[in-house]
C-alpha cells in the first residue's frame, strides 16, 4: 500500500508537537501525544481509550466524543531528520479529549503534563493552532449564521448541565442569580460579543413570536459547532471541579480564560493571563 507523504510545521510553545498537513486537511501525530503526556512515544494506551470511547449518539454529557468529531486515524510518511517514516495522524480535535483523559490520570506527572497543555493551546485553541500552522482555512465564525440557528432546536446542554450539577453537588443552589452568573462566566460571556446579543435577542423574538417566556436557552440557539466549543469547555470545567484542591469558583473561571477567554465578565472579574497562579 503507497503512503502520502505529509508536510511538517512547528508550533510555537509546543515544543515536540508538530502539525502536518496532507491533501488540504491538519492533522497531529498520535505518537506524539503521548509522547506530549506520557512522556513515552508508545502509543498503546491511546490506542486502548480510542477503541474503547464512545461517540456522543450513544453517552450522556460529556462521556463521548462530540458529534462532528472525526476520531479515525490515518497513515502516512512525516519527515524525520534527512528521511521519512510512517506515522498515525488524528485530528487535534480528538487529540485535545486526548489531554483532557490524561488530565484525569492517577499519575501527577501526567497529570501536570495534560493540564500545561490544555492551559497552553485550549479546547478552540488546539484545533486552531493545528491550522494556522499547516496554512489551512479556518474562521470559527465568518458569518453569524454560522453561530445561530435559523430555529431554535430542543436538545439538552447535557455537558453543560453536567458541570451545573458538579456545582449544585458542591454545594451552590439552583434558580439563583449566582447559578446564573457563574454558569454565563464558565461558558456563555466566552461567545463573541456580537453572537452573545444575537442569542438574546433570538430568544425574545421567539418570546413575543409564541407569547410566552418558556423561550429557547442559549444553547439551543447555537449550531452545533458552537455548542461542541461549549462542550469542550464543559469537558475541561468538569476535570478542574474534581480536583481535590478545589478553592472556589473564580480560580475555575479564570482558568478557562487560559482556553478560551471571555468577552463578557459577570462576577468573575478578568485578570492578565500571564500574572495568573495557574498551580495545581
Amino acid at each position: 500500500m503507497d503512503f502520502q507523504i505529509a508536510s511538517e510545521f512547528s508550533m510555537a510553545g509546543l515544543d515536540g508537537i508538530k502539525a502536518y498537513e496532507l491533501n488540504g486537511h491538519a492533522y497531529v501525530s498520535k505518537s506524539q501525544l503521548c509522547l506530549a503526556t506520557r512522556n513515552s512515544d508508545n502509543t498503546q494506551p491511546l490506542n486502548k481509550w480510542l477503541d474503547g470511547k464512545p461517540f456522543a449518539s450513544g453517552t450522556k454529557g460529556s462521556q463521548g466524543f462530540p458529534q462532528g468529531f472525526d476520531g479515525e486515524l490515518l497513515e502516512a510518511f512525516v519527515p524525520a531528520g534527512k528521511g521519512v517514516v510512517r506515522a498515525q495522524l488524528m485530528s487535534p480535535l480528538v487529540g485535545y479529549q486526548w489531554f483532557l483523559h490524561e488530565m484525569k490520570n492517577r499519575s501527577v506527572a501526567i497529570r501536570e503534563r495534560a493540564t500545561e497543555l490544555v492551559i497552553k493551546v485550549g479546547a478552540v485553541g488546539f484545533d486552531t493552532m493545528v491550522k494556522e500552522a499547516c496554512g489551512v482555512g479556518y474562521a470559527p465564525a465568518e458569518s453569524m449564521s454560522e453561530w445561530i440557528k435559523l430555529q431554535p432546536t430542543h436538545e439538552k446542554a447535557a455537558p453543560i448541565n453536567a458541570v451545573k450539577q458538579k456545582l449544585l453537588d458542591i454545594g451552590y443552589i439552583d434558580r439563583t442569580k449566582r447559578m446564573g452568573e457563574m454558569i454565563n462566566d464558565l461558558f456563555y460571556n466566552r461567545l463573541p460579543a456580537e453572537v452573545f446579543n444575537e442569542v438574546q435577542r433570538v430568544k425574545q423574538e421567539f418570546r413575543h413570536k409564541h407569547n410566552s417566556w418558556c423561550g429557547p436557552s442559549h444553547f439551543q440557539v447555537l449550531t452545533k459547532d458552537a455548542q461542541n466549543a461549549l462542550n469542550t469547555i464543559a469537558a475541561a470545567a468538569l476535570v478542574l471541579l474534581d480536583t481535590d484542591n478545589y478553592r472556589g469558583i473564580t480560580e475555575i473561571v479564570q482558568k478557562l480564560d487560559k482556553i478560551q477567554p471571555r468577552h463578557r465578565k459577570s462576577f468573575v472579574p478578568f485578570v492578565d493571563p500571564n500574572q495568573m497562579n495557574l498551580s495545581y
